[in-house]
């Protein structure tokens, strides 16, 4: 998959869990990418807070090999 939609699906999941399903409250998001995704992996997505609205995050794939590290996000 193109990393932006890799990343895209993330940040859906930080949005749903944290943000209560409304993408306005989504202030910020940094990622990046750490190897390709191919079609028919199933991706994980892992979630720390780390207080102030603040969540650190990495993606693997189905192979527990990391697909997007040193994520963050802020939710307002």
């Amino acid at each position: 998959l193109h990393g932006l939609c890799t990343m895209a699906f993330a940040q859906r999941d930080i949005i749903d869990q944290y943000g209560g399903g409304d993408p306005s409250r989504l202030a910020s998001l940094g990622v990046r990418f750490a190897r390709p995704v191919f079609p028919g992996e199933t991706l994980t997505l892992k979630v720390w807070e780390a207080g102030n609205g603040q969540l650190h995050f990495v993606t693997e794939n189905s192979s527990g090999k990391a697909v997007i590290v040193n994520g963050t996000a802020t939710i307002r």
